[in-house]
């Protein structure tokens, strides 16, 4: 009887104690376990930053422009997405040269399989700690503890850098917005030197057996979900149980901090250049003594394009008889006078030749008379333009104005990058070309940042025949003006 007590004393205490070790085991949670980022260390290794989120090459690149201030411990930063970019549309002026080539020849490297440890300790729906691919989160689920790991790989990878000299550059000229040369010229913002990129980047969840888990394996087994957020290019494939078939960034280096600092940059919101050319034509027709065929001079702005010739015209018996010489002179030349400012100056004249010719000649007498007229002609073409580089963000007017130009034969342009044409800031109506005469001007609304043209062309002739002249001189200007909204 006593062996029978003592046995059943000692079953039940052996069924107590495996009870309770089976309900610290199944109802304590799992010790906490500290995930190492491999992949960070990975990129550390390199001399490179650690970025916060994987994002496409085409979004994080060399250039790129993000806010970064160094913490304490800068080996510990991970760099945020960028907010602008030096090479892109959020920083070029638009019409302007940009630096869609500033980035070298990308450079192969090698990137190893990297196995993430898994925290068991997770919280269901909390982030699983891995480095998070943009536009995607994956969560643990009620069964998360059943993961044993993850393995980090990728299918190819590349380095890129900035050409450091044309990022200095684009940085000194006037084709990046002024916003973006003071964020960089404040210091706290930096620009991109260097990119790894990996293309095929994918994870490989494992079981607790060491088999690979699918995606919708572990929807279903309640282990972990992952949101795709409306990425195309992740996706669940045969050979990993989540994949980015986009490039994207895993890590980056910046330029110096001070490589801008005693640089010379772009000051002005606004900035004007002049270009132009100016052409002169002369001419002659009819008989003896003309002027000759048609002859062409061109001279670049700042530059006078002259022409003159004199005819040759002689009577028989008597040369000096009803004669009249036939010439033609044309002179003309575009100039920049002052910012925004041009001066067209043409001078052109045409005078007729005559002559005759005799059925004889009596001791220096003429004796039946037949005459003759020679035409003579002269033209001017006068092409100006002012091109307007707009930096600010804001949309102020052009304000363009004319004086002395021709009553006819003068026109004026206004137009955009994309030579659309601009809208009165008044009647709100696109302004198409100009036919400016005598003196006035007109208000045009900017479409912000960009290159502008005031298109300005003068076209005159001049063409006379037998004993009429013509002249034609004036000095026209064109001024063009960048006034607040």
């Amino acid at each position: 009887m006593r062996n029978g007590v003592k046995a059943g004393i000692l079953f039940g205490l052996v069924t107590v104690g495996i009870v309770g070790i089976a309900a610290v085991y199944f109802l304590m949670p799992p010790k906490p376990v500290v995930v190492a980022d491999r992949l960070c260390d990975y990129v550390r290794d390199q001399q490179l930053n650690c970025v916060t989120t994987l994002a496409a090459d085409t979004f994080v690149h060399p250039g790129s422009i993000i806010s970064y201030q160094p913490s304490q411990t800068p080996a510990s930063d991970h760099l945020p997405l960028p907010v602008s970019d030096i090479t892109g549309t959020s920083c070029h002026v638009p019409g302007t040269q940009g630096l869609a080539d500033a980035a070298k020849a990308p450079s192969p490297v090698s990137i190893p399989q990297l196995s993430y440890e898994v925290n068991g300790a997770l919280k269901i729906g909390a982030d699983v700690e891995l480095p998070q691919l943009y536009g995607t989160t994956i969560k643990a689920g009620p069964e998360w503890s059943d993961v044993q790991k993850v393995d980090f790989a990728v299918d190819e990878a590349w380095i890129t850098q900035i050409d450091e000299n044309l990022a200095i550059s684009a940085v000194q000229s006037c084709s990046i917005r002024k916003q973006c040369v003071d964020r960089i010229k404040s210091q706290q913002y930096r620009v991109v030197a260097t990119a790894l990129v990996a293309k095929g980047l994918n994870y490989k969840f494992y079981d607790n057996s060491g088999a690979v888990i699918s995606l919708s394996g572990a929807a279903k087994a309640n282990m972990f979900s992952a949101s795709l957020g409306g990425s195309s290019d992740v996706l669940a494939t045969t050979d990993a149980t989540i994949k980015a078939t986009d490039p994207r960034v895993v890590g980056v280096r910046l330029l110096p901090v001070d490589v801008f600092t005693n640089q010379p940059v772009c000051e002005s919101n606004v900035i004007f250049k002049a270009d132009g050319n100016a052409s002169v034509s002369i001419g002659g027709g009819g008989g003896k003594g003309q002027i000759g065929p048609a002859q062409t001079q061109r001279k670049p702005i700042n530059e006078t394009a002259q022409m003159a010739a004199t005819g040759t015209e002689s009577s028989e018996c008597d040369e000096g008889f009803e004669r009249k010489i036939s010439g033609a002179q044309a002179t003309a030349s575009v100039a920049s006078t002052a910012d925004g400012k041009l001066r067209l100056t043409y001078d052109i004249a045409a005078h007729g030749g005559h002559y005759v010719t005799v059925a004889g000649c009596v001791l220096g007498q003429v004796v039946g008379k037949t005459g003759h007229d020679n035409s003579a002609s002269a033209s001017a073409d006068l092409i100006g333009t002012i091109s307007i580089i707009i930096r600010s963000e804001n949309s102020p007017v052009l304000r363009v104005a004319w004086q002395n130009m021709p009553k006819t034969g003068g026109e004026i342009r206004v137009l955009d990058w994309n030579n659309e044409p601009l809208r009165d800031v008044k009647s709100e109506q696109i302004v198409g070309p100009i036919s400016a005469a005598g003196d006035g001007g007109q208000d045009l609304q900017s479409r912000g940042p960009g290159l502008y043209h005031v298109e300005t062309r003068i076209q005159l002739s001049a063409s006379v025949g037998g004993n009429v002249d013509e002249n034609q001189h004036q000095s026209a200007e064109v001024t063009a003006d960048v006034v607040a909204d």
